[in-house]
């Protein structure tokens, strides 16, 4: 009974192959700390044992596995029952209390949802869906901003959710079929305000700082947000708007309403509200409230009306905003971050759910030498699939109700994570498994049921295993042109992407384009100090050439200006079923939104974009449109003259 083969029984990696194809092999100590992440005391010199003992006990007693998976409604019988002696105690139950039992001696499918089988004392949660999401039905271009970086028309109030109904409305009326943002998240944006998108409070509630309502006048004529004013400005708005609500008897009752069937908002709101008066870290507060649930006489009643009143708001109007999108033809995009901060709702109401003591974050690569620690806790692999995958499912579902399109950020997730030991670096950390199949049947039941697309952001250092499970499963993944423009061989072959992935130049961790083009990117790690200097220069070296040939082959100067409008109707003209064109890359934007591996150096996720809506310089819409003609032409059958 050795640590290796503990690890190996609890989906812990023993080793892994890195970004240089070289065999990492993790230290003793790693595998240890992240064991005790797990929760296995590691305290006795013969823990090794009795953790192999109290998994033996656990694999003796189980009759069911807590998830089934039934493709296409098919259960395997034989095999999710193979440990049931007494068939007869077994039943099938779908959601809304049907017994099903019958099915499970028919060749007939399951109804497509979440069913409880019941063996003995064992209850497995059965996820009924679809083995493959249809493809989508046309083809199209998608306009890609940060909400918080649009331009309100009036320098006098901060973004809300206006500004993406703007961008909608001018989506549509230039022939875009899309919309794509930046996770809508709920953050802490009280002093000091984090408000990068992918940390948020929680994965299931909305940010109201973008609820629209009377606020405060805010200078926005900045480069940058000042988020401390915004929020000020916004909690002014909202408490007000809160406060009045009882005198709109039609508003308050479809207040209750939607309290009645969003039971968690009253919860997260007291949460709020309890941060408020005792701070972020909930592991500071008084013992009473840190177990994840707090009384109604805890905390101050009119600051949980106000924060529950918040989440009203923002989820009322962006239905009402996604209702608009598709009477325009336009689809709703979202983004799923990977994970919540380690201070968030989700967190502290789930605490048996995550892992304490470790870390997500990021192996060792070309960009980034030591790695990467994001700072939010790892999902705990055994409580979250015995919990039936309640924080996924209630992600999803979230986002859903809304969006027609979501992409999932770092789908690599859904089979591992790198856990990193708290107060290690990066370059000690391991990966750590889970039940790929599981998560993507939740993945496309809640897809099936909002009849949305998907896509899985499976870019970087992911195995074969990731691209071919979104193949199968009718998941969308995605092709950044970057690569192939710094390929000096390929400079005279078109830019391309495959049917099966959304196309698009960067992210919004990497370079705009036109920074892309000048390697300012490159420039700016020599400055921070991120990875070898000697390796940047070298790949900036490499990029200036790769540009040059690619500008030569299709016979327009070297730079942003004469590169951009060709390589995009490349792109439009691929296969891919979207193609995403970042709003700031038609006026050629330099500055990035996010650098990776900074914090405070670089106003990461605070940067407002040069141009409103309402005033684009000259020639953007121009060079939406061909875009758009690109995009058409592509569509014309082979033997029609174009």
């Amino acid at each position: 009974m050795t640590l290796h083969l503990l690890a190996s029984r609890l989906g812990i990696a023993t080793s892994y192959t890195g970004a240089w194809g070289e065999q990492v092999h993790v230290t003793d100590a790693t595998l240890i700390a992240v064991c005790a992440a797990m929760g296995i005391p590691t305290e006795t010199p013969q823990w090794i044992a009795a953790a192999h003992h109290a998994l033996d006990a656990q694999d003796a007693a189980e009759i069911l596995a807590p998830v089934v998976v039934a493709w296409d409604g098919r259960i395997d019988v034989d095999a999710v029952l193979a440990r049931v002696l007494d068939r007869t105690t077994v039943t099938l139950t779908d959601e809304d209390g049907t017994d099903r039992t019958a099915l499970l001696h028919t060749a007939a499918p399951l109804p497509y949802g979440y069913h409880s089988l019941t063996a003995g004392p064992d209850t497995a949660l059965v996820i009924s869906a679809p083995r493959r999401l249809p493809a989508p039905e046309r083809r199209g271009v998608c306009v890609f901003a940060p909400l918080y970086a649009l331009r309100p028309a009036e320098p006098v109030r901060g973004p809300d959710l206006r500004e993406l109904d703007e961008l909608v409305t001018w989506a549509a009326a230039h022939g875009a079929t899309g919309v794509l943002t930046l996770p809508l998240l709920a953050s802490f944006l009280d002093p000091p305000a984090e408000p990068s998108p992918y940390a948020p409070a929680s994965r299931a509630m909305w940010n109201d700082l973008y609820a629209v309502v009377d606020r405060p006048a805010v200078d926005t004529r900045g480069a940058t947000i000042d988020y401390d004013a915004l929020a000020a400005a916004s909690e002014a708005g909202l408490a007000a708007t809160a406060a009045a609500l009882d005198q709109d008897p039609f508003a308050a009752g479809a207040f209750l309403r939607y309290l009645a069937t969003h039971p968690d908002v009253g919860h997260y709101a007291r949460f709020r509200a309890a941060g408020e008066q005792h701070g972020r870290d909930w592991r500071h507060w008084p013992a009473a409230l840190r177990d994840g649930t707090i009384a109604a006489t805890d905390v101050d009643p009119t600051r949980v009306h106000r924060h529950a009143v918040g989440q009203w708001l923002v989820q009322t109007q962006l239905e009402e905003l996604a209702a608009r999108a598709r009477a325009r033809d336009v689809v709703l995009g979202l983004d799923l971050a990977v994970g919540c901060h380690r201070d968030s709702f989700d967190v502290w109401a789930h605490q048996d759910e995550f892992a304490t003591g470790c870390s997500v974050g990021a192996p060792p690569d070309t960009f980034f030498p030591g790695g990467q620690v994001w700072g939010f806790p790892p999902p705990h692999p055994v409580a979250a699939r015995r919990s039936g995958y309640r924080d996924l499912r209630a992600a999803l579902a979230h986002h859903l109700r809304v969006a027609s399109l979501l992409r999932i950020d770092h789908v690599l997730g859904l089979r591992r994570l790198f856990w990193v030991p708290d107060g290690a670096p990066a370059a000690a950390g391991t990966y750590v498994f889970t039940p790929l199949d599981e998560q993507l049947a939740v993945v496309c039941l809640e897809a099936h049921r909002a009849g949305a697309t998907v896509v899985g952001e499976n870019l970087g250092l992911v195995p074969p295993e990731i691209d071919a499970a979104l193949t199968e499963h009718g998941l969308l993944g995605m092709t950044v042109a970057y690569g192939a423009l710094e390929d000096p061989a390929g400079a005279g072959r078109p830019l391309t992407a495959p049917a099966g992935d959304v196309a698009m130049f960067g992210t919004h961790d990497m370079a705009t384009f036109a920074g892309f083009v000048a390697a300012t990117d490159c420039a700016d790690r020599v400055a921070l100090g991120l990875g070898d200097p000697a390796d940047a220069r070298a790949q900036a070296a490499r990029r200036h050439t790769a540009i040059a040939a690619a500008a030569t082959a299709r016979g327009v100067p070297a730079t942003a200006a004469g590169l951009y409008g060709v390589l995009a109707a490349e792109l439009a003209a691929s296969p891919a079923p979207w193609v995403t064109i970042a709003l700031e890359d038609l006026w050629d934007e330099r500055e990035p939104h996010n650098v990776p591996g900074t914090s405070t150096e670089r106003p990461n996720w605070r940067r407002r974009a040069a141009h409103p809506l309402t005033d684009l310089p000259p020639g953007v819409e121009d060079r939406f449109g061909r875009i758009i003609v690109a995009r058409g032409v592509a569509e014309q059958p082979a033997d029609r003259p174009s």
